[in-house]
């Protein structure tokens, strides 16, 4: 079996293989031209039938290291080598091509530790079948799992928290906050159906765009998603906020969405990093609190960066269409240094708006703003 880890047997984790998957995915993914989910979910049914499903929460839990059967795996790779190096459409490849054997391979390793996990897991604790978090096998109903009770998963919580907490070397990372706005009042005026469609997309273009650039995102919190990338990446971060915000932009001016606009705050710093109830990490901490608020304070379309995070960004590396159409220079990307009050920390907060189209937008009515705002 051929070894596309490049780590020893003894050395696999479950884990490991499935977010070693989900990573080849990844650049798949972009190596063909970053279609997303939805176009992959077209682009299957159109290759293989309306049986060949892919559906959007399929494609997330995959991407995201997520355990899926062979069939479905086999699907989506396929769908994603139906495009070539260039984007352009091309016939997918044959169910017993060679380009498919190392992805077998893959999943068969990932199988067998999945195998091994549960077993183990059943002679040590004496736990069901189905790992608890783990996700049933595909159509196959998932045995009912035991109840843990409220108060025992809040203490698992607090624990976990606490621990990581008193962590004196806390991870550096930069934190995205993404949030579509004026969806309280979209809920007002228009049927759910509508909106929840205007939501759907906005998860699907955040995770998109996120996730090209190298992040992660943590969580979707109502009409908001959080984000987080290593700490050297705020460069990344940043493209991919301008990535959403073009995303949104062109599905509103061909009229496939209406009012999905989204305001986008970032920061970086130490933050407290924890196992959250569901799995997988969390993140708090005055740094995601300033990304939140930021988001919160700049208005629709914008764009706010801390001054101390966007002052380590490689402006020669952030770019956006218009900018490039516009012979952008790097310091064409951003306004003067601003401040904002901030609820919740004593002195306002200096930033500075990312100029992805040739204006910024500014800030919300509500906040009060000190500085000067660039005008060239």
């Amino acid at each position: 079996m051929a070894e596309l880890g490049g780590s020893d047997t003894g050395a696999r984790t479950y884990e490991g293989e499935l977010q070693k998957q989900a990573n080849r995915l990844h650049r798949l993914k972009l190596q063909r031209g970053a279609p997303t989910f939805r176009v992959i979910e077209a682009r299957a049914r159109k290759l293989f039938g309306d049986k060949a499903a892919l559906p959007l929460a399929t494609q997330s839990a995959i991407f995201k290291g997520g355990y899926v059967s062979l069939d479905k795996l086999m699907l989506l790779v396929r769908t994603l080598y139906s495009w070539d190096e260039y984007g352009d459409e091309c016939p997918p490849p044959d169910r017993k091509s060679e380009v498919l054997t190392e992805w077998r391979e893959q999943w068969q390793i990932i199988t067998e530790l999945r195998i091994a996990r549960r077993r183990q897991a059943r002679s040590t604790e004496s736990l069901p079948a189905r790992l608890e978090g783990e996700p049933a096998e595909e159509g196959v109903p998932a045995p009912p799992m035991p109840r843990r009770s409220t108060v025992e998963a809040m203490a698992q919580t607090a624990a976990a928290f606490q621990q990581a907490s008193t962590n004196q070397d806390r991870p550096y990372r930069v934190i995205l906050f993404a949030e579509l706005a004026g969806s309280t009042e979209m809920k007002t005026r228009v049927e759910e159906q509508t909106w929840l469609v205007v939501l759907g997309k906005f998860i699907d273009i955040t995770t998109e765009a996120i996730t090209s650039q190298g992040g992660a995102v943590v969580k979707h919190l109502g009409d908001g998603t959080l984000a987080a990338f290593d700490g050297e990446r705020v460069t990344e971060a940043t493209n991919a906020a301008i990535r959403i915000q073009e995303m949104l932009h062109t599905e509103s001016m061909t009229g496939v969405l209406e009012e999905c606009l989204a305001s986008i705050g970032i920061a970086a710093g130490r933050v407290v990093e924890y196992q959250a109830p569901g799995g997988g990490p969390d993140y708090v901490g005055s740094v995601v609190d300033v990304a939140a608020q930021l988001c919160s304070a700049a208005a629709p379309q914008a764009i706010w960066v801390d001054s101390a995070t966007i002052n380590s960004a490689n402006m020669l590396k952030v770019t956006s269409t218009m900018g490039q159409a516009s012979g952008f220079r790097p310091n064409d990307y951003l306004t003067r240094e601003e401040k904002v009050g901030l609820q919740g920390f004593p002195e306002p907060v200096r930033y500075r708006e990312v100029i992805w189209r040739m204006r910024p937008f500014g800030v919300k009515s509500a906040y009060p703003v000190q500085g000067h705002r660039r005008t060239g």
